[in-house]
């Protein structure tokens, strides 16, 4: 597998419990068969897999370079020069130096590079090389495999050495690092994992930690202390708002809309509604263990799996992944999380530098009123609280304290 749960840390939690895996015991449900074969081969004549069968996740650096939206350089470009050279072209390039027959398509992100390394996955290519200035796809495949091995998220940790080479143009460190160097990168990134030296240390702890440390929290962006990952959403509003409103802080997988937008003229309502739809959405395939490129074929929301092995689910999956992805938000706000956290960096609010999108920047008043649109598609409150009537219309009574108003105590410690 290519794959690891370092997004988020849930693999140091894990790790930390010494849990190396979860088993189930026991004998499958019985009729499921024909179904698997069948979503099988929907899957694999389907426009989605058809693509990642073909290039993996590598195609979207194109995608994102073409339209303007690819981090570059620490997030101040949203071009890069030598996108071609870690992109799909890239890919195919080394494919066909390899001698596969033509008729034979071995899947981009599985063929080798010089190296030995696989060819990188779209987050890699972005993060650490186009985030980086690395437009060489050995040394980018290489630092890939490196935050693999070393157990460390190549999105935050990538994002995290673009922030220390910014910091150090600007005067803020006493080290001197700059982009399009892949050897002081990995030294940086052994560093974060080692934690040996005191900036190592610092960076360990990501963005944020670091910025309180040494100052520099404009340079690049995170929200609720996440990283932001490989789409610059001063490209595209509803991004801006898919990033925000993640209940884990800035997460390209809980909604993708920019893969839309950026081909329309969307409303702020539109923007709002596509960005909910797409967090139930996949609330309800992350719940079904569905990968969410799987779950593109899957016509029912997975109502279909749910039948057979006898789970009724009256069609209304829907209800029910808004059901979860309220539950999150009424356990997020108990914590503490509040609108206030539903924001954008000020990375976000300088204007980009470069490419289609030169000189657009996230306008604050455009996306408070989104922000708004959001909250009355989710039928919460404005400071983002779930409103009672809403709880109340999902069933999530039971867990919510009656007693005590919503707004003071939004769950029961149960």
């Amino acid at each position: 597998g290519d794959h690891h749960a370092g997004r988020g840390g849930a693999g140091a939690v894990m790790g930390a419990k010494r849990l190396k895996a979860v088993v189930a015991r026991g004998d499958p449900p019985s009729g499921l068969e024909d179904l698997r074969e069948q979503y099988a081969e929907r899957y694999r004549e389907s426009d989605t897999g058809k693509w990642l069968q073909a290039s993996g996740t590598v195609e979207t650096v194109d995608f994102a370079n073409e339209t303007g939206v690819l981090p570059t350089r620490g997030w101040q470009d949203g071009q890069f020069e030598g996108a071609d050279d870690i992109g799909i072209a890239a890919v195919r390039e080394l494919a066909r130096e390899r001698e596969y027959p033509d008729d034979e398509d071995p899947g981009g992100y599985r063929v080798e590079t010089d190296a030995g390394e696989s060819v990188p996955r779209g987050a890699t290519a972005m993060t650490l090389g186009a985030g980086l200035g690395i437009d060489d796809l050995d040394a980018v495949a290489e630092l890939g495999a490196t935050c693999d091995r070393l157990g460390v998220d190549l999105i935050s940790a990538g994002n995290t050495v673009a922030w220390a080479v910014r910091a150090s143009e600007a005067g803020l460190l006493d080290h001197s690092f700059s982009f399009g160097n892949p050897d002081g990168a990995r030294s940086l990134l052994h560093d974060i994992a080692t934690r040996e030296t005191t900036l190592g240390d610092a960076l360990a702890e990501g963005v944020d930690a670091a910025a309180e440390q040494f100052g520099g929290d404009d340079l690049v962006p995170t929200v609720k202390a996440m990283e932001l990952p490989a789409y610059d959403p001063r490209g595209a509003e509803s991004m801006a708002l898919a990033y925000a409103t993640s209940d884990r802080g800035a997460c390209h997988r809980r909604a993708t809309p920019i893969e839309r937008e950026v081909f329309e003229n969307w409303s702020q309502e539109r923007a709002a509604h596509a960005v909910a739809t797409e967090q139930d959405q996949r609330a309800i395939c992350w719940s079904l263990i569905v990968d969410d490129f799987v779950g593109d074929v899957f016509d029912d929301l997975g109502a279909e799996w749910l039948d057979a092995v006898g789970l009724d689910t009256n069609g209304d999956l829907r209800t029910i992944g808004e059901r979860i992805w309220t539950l999150t938000r009424l356990f997020n706000v108990r914590e503490g999380i509040s609108r206030a956290d539903d924001e954008l960096p000020p990375a976000l609010r300088k204007p980009l530098e470069s490419g289609p999108n030169e000189g657009q920047a996230v306008d604050e008043d455009r996306f408070e009123a989104m922000l708004d649109a959001y909250y009355a598609e989710r039928g919460w409150g404005a400071d983002g609280r779930p409103a009672r009537e809403t709880v109340d219309r999902l069933g999530l009574d039971e867990v919510v304290d009656d007693e005590t108003p919503l707004a003071e105590h939004p769950l029961e410690r149960k």
